[in-house]
Order: C-alpha cells, then sequence, then structure tokens
C-alpha cells in the first residue's frame, strides 16, 4: 500500500483543456513528490484521443511502480464516472484527485501526509492557485489568506465557514482512503464541475480537518463561465442545499453572496468583450440558470 494515491483522469467528456500535455503535467508532478511513497493513478475513458493514451502509456512504462493505468468501462464516460474508478483503484493510505493539468508542489503530499499523521484528521487541505484570466501568472483567491493564515486541526467543517462558504475545496486537499469509502464518498457524475460539490460534502461527511498553510496545488484553470453557467450554478446549487440539509441556512446565504461575486460579477465584467451573438447566448443562458434568489439581470 502506498502513502498517496493521486487520482488523474483523462479522456472524460467534460475535461478541460490541454490533452496530453496536461495529463503528462499531472503525472510528472506526482512523480517528483519529495514523499516517494506517492503513486499516480491514471484512469482513462474508453473514448480518450490517440495522444491521451500514447502518453499515459508512456509515463506507465517509464515508472512502472509509481504510475498505474486504469482503463475505465466505455460506460464511464463523465469525468465525475472515471473519478469514481479512480477511488475505487487507490490503495494508498490517503487519496487526492487532480484535476488534469493541475500540478502538485514537490512537498505537496509530505506536507499533507504529515499534517494527517499528526492531527489524526480525515480531511486535510491546504492552498491552490490558479491561471489568470489572461492565461499568464498564477494567483490565490485572495480569500485564502485568512483560511490558511495558519495551520491548524477543526473539530468539524463549521469551524473554518469558508471551506464551504467559498470553492476552497475544489483541489488542493486529500482524504483518508478508510474515511472516504466508510462515508461513501462520491463524484456526482452527472455534474459537470461536481468538485465543487464534492469537496462540500467531504467535508460536512466527516469529523476532523487539518488545515495546512502550504501551497499544495498550482496551476488549475479558470472555469469559462460564459460556456460552463449552467453547470457551475447547478454544483453551487447542490452545496446550497447541502447546508441546508445540515440546518445551516445563514451559510447558505453567505454562498449565494460569495457565487454572485467570484462567478457572476467576473463574468459580467466579460461581456463588453464578446461578440454580440455569445452575449446574446450568455445571457439567454443566464436568465434559464438564474432564478430563485440569483439576479438575472446580467449586462446584454
Amino acid at each position: 500500500m502506498s502513502d498517496f494515491s493521486c487520482v488523474i483522469t483523462g479522456g472524460g467528456d467534460n475535461e478541460g483543456p490541454g490533452g496530453a500535455d496536461a495529463l503528462r503535467a499531472s503525472v510528472e508532478s506526482v512523480l517528483g513528490q519529495s514523499l516517494r511513497g506517492a503513486e499516480a493513478v491514471v484512469v482513462l475513458a474508453a473514448t480518450a484521443a490517440p495522444a491521451v493514451r500514447t502518453a499515459a502509456r508512456a509515463l506507465a512504462d517509464r515508472a512502472p511502480g509509481r504510475v498505474r493505468l486504469i482503463r475505465a468501462d466505455p460506460a464511464a464516460r463523465t469525468t465525475g464516472a472515471l473519478r469514481n474508478a479512480g477511488l475505487d483503484a487507490a490503495d494508498g493510505r490517503y487519496v487526492l484527485v487532480l484535476a488534469t493539468g493541475e500540478r502538485l508542489q514537490l512537498h505537496a503530499c509530505r506536507n499533507l501526509w504529515q499534517a494527517g499523521e499528526t492531527s489524526r484528521a480525515d480531511l486535510i487541505a491546504g492552498r491552490w492557485s490558479r491561471i489568470t484570466e489572461g492565461g499568464g501568472k498564477e494567483r490565490e483567491p485572495s480569500w485564502q489568506g485568512e483560511l490558511y493564515a495558519r495551520s491548524r486541526t477543526l473539530s468539524r467543517f463549521t469551524d473554518a465557514p469558508e471551506l464551504v462558504v467559498r470553492d476552497a475545496l475544489v483541489t488542493g486537499f486529500c482524504l483518508r482512503r478508510e474515511a472516504a469509502r466508510r462515508h461513501g464518498l462520491r463524484y456526482e457524475e452527472d455534474l459537470a464541475h461536481g468538485e465543487i460539490l464534492f469537496g462540500p460534502l467531504a467535508a460536512a461527511a466527516v469529523g476532523r480537518i487539518a488545515l495546512v498553510r502550504r501551497l499544495i496545488v498550482t496551476g488549475r484553470a479558470v472555469p469559462d463561465r460564459a460556456r460552463d453557467l449552467a453547470a457551475l450554478v447547478e454544483a453551487h446549487r447542490r452545496v446550497a442545499n447541502t447546508l441546508l440539509a445540515h440546518g445551516l441556512p445563514e451559510l447558505r446565504e453567505e454562498r449565494e453572496k460569495a457565487f454572485a461575486r467570484d462567478h457572476l460579477v467576473p463574468l459580467a465584467r466579460t461581456f463588453p468583450q464578446l461578440p454580440a451573438a455569445r452575449r446574446d447566448r450568455v445571457a439567454a443562458a443566464a436568465a434559464r440558470a438564474l432564478t430563485g434568489s440569483f439576479r438575472s439581470d446580467l449586462p446584454g
């Protein structure tokens, strides 16, 4: 059994951009970990592009003890279904999921492992950075500064509300594999951007949570809000419903405000740069998706 199983998928229907190069970057970051007991569990969709398949095979051949290739059932087409196949195949003490193209920092697994062993937490989370809208530099979300100002252990997720009010747990965290299986934690296979929901579900299910100050993941892609608005809204709504189910209406309200700041305002700011036809399509999609407490009067 390895210390860490890092699940990486290739070829899912709602996979991010980058293809073979993105897959290679993610796997290489696992192979470069200072914690030698880290393995990459690469789950390939039956429909994965030839270049992705070739890259995955080359990585597995190069490091047969560190890279495991899982060929998913043809019925597993979405990224969520592929990630669930990876969770099933993982045998590490801890399991971590990377979106294709995301990269682990050199000591990421070691820092998470040490925090988990010291705190006995079932979920251990750290900071992550994403590519800026312009596609050049990387930046951490500003709200991470307070959340990860110091390393600490929480009795439950409500001790650090930002974990579920913001999309803090979309990446950069691991789960004790035994706890993930005990609580039946799975990705919603019908949900694009299912990582938005999976992290809060995990945080609400487990008990003790450890937060580490260290940067864990880089290279997270910025979502195409104009294209993915409906999927982002649906994932957000399922998180909001989870908070209501736990009797936390005040956190649901805070999440509504945060979603508007983090996604709707940036989307509205892009409208002047969009071609007229696309602007009309996005406005129509917004009118359909943003119902109830959301404001749907985005600029046209």
